[in-house]
């Protein structure tokens, strides 16, 4: 009877600190890869016409995030991420459609950071592998890459503030009673409005033109890492 006593004390005792551990951390880095017009190189027309004014001509790059999850239930819960995307934009393709190949081109990089927030839902597979689905919403500071020709500012550089939207999976594989192992893949979406200048040679001189516009960014970030309950 005392060893059933005893047995059954530590078995309750595990299972409260399981479930008091609601909350999880992970920190998360992996590839960029950019999706849609954002990686379109397809600017001109066979005319020299613009076609595609949303080209991207991004490249795969790089991303960095801390997310955090809290359980309200086994099966649901609130998360939030804190994220960088870096992602520069494919030289040898924008030298091609300039027709500047050589010429001292240099272009700079897409990048932006933000906030996003929202539900997962969690399912537990076994004991030890869970999966967590998240749709999540926030904001992002992007920036444009700054495009300069033999050390002159063709289009300068500049950063907006947009509306972003994210979706994600995430597939946690525990290593212990606090930490696990995950792998990641999240959807980013956003439409933000830059103020660009660029110079406009005319028979008055060089004068500088300012100009709105609109990029569509899309990207899927695969991630990795190690993840700690609390």
């Amino acid at each position: 009877m005392i060893v059933l006593l005893v047995s059954g004390a530590i078995q309750a005792q595990e299972s409260k600190v399981k479930m008091d551990k609601k909350s999880f951390l992970t920190f998360h880095a992996g590839p960029s890869f950019p999706l849609g017009d954002f990686g379109s190189t397809n600017l001109m027309s066979s005319t020299d016409v613009i076609a595609n004014r949303d080209a991207g001509f991004a490249k795969t790059g790089y991303n960095l995030s801390l997310n955090y999850g809290y359980q309200l239930h086994e099966n649901y819960g609130l998360t939030a991420s804190a994220f960088y995307n870096n992602n520069r934009l494919n030289t040898a393709a924008v030298e091609k459609e300039l027709d500047v190949s050589g010429a001292g081109l240099k272009l700079d990089h897409w990048q932006w950071y933000g906030l996003t927030v929202g539900p997962m839902v969690s399912y537990k597979f076994n004991p030890t592998l869970t999966g967590d689905f998240k749709v999540m919403a926030g904001v992002a500071n992007a920036n444009t890459p700054k495009v300069t020709l033999l050390n002159e500012t063709l289009i300068s550089e500049d950063w907006s503030t947009a509306v972003i939207f994210q979706t994600g999976l995430d597939m946690r594989i525990n290593i212990g009673n606090s930490a696990f192992l995950f792998a990641n893949a999240d959807y980013l979406y956003m439409r933000p409005n830059f103020k660009v200048e660029s110079p406009l040679n005319n028979n008055e001189g060089t004068t500088m033109v300012t100009e709105t516009v609109q990029q569509k960014i899309s990207v899927l970030n695969l991630s990795g890492g190690v993840g700690i309950r609390f």
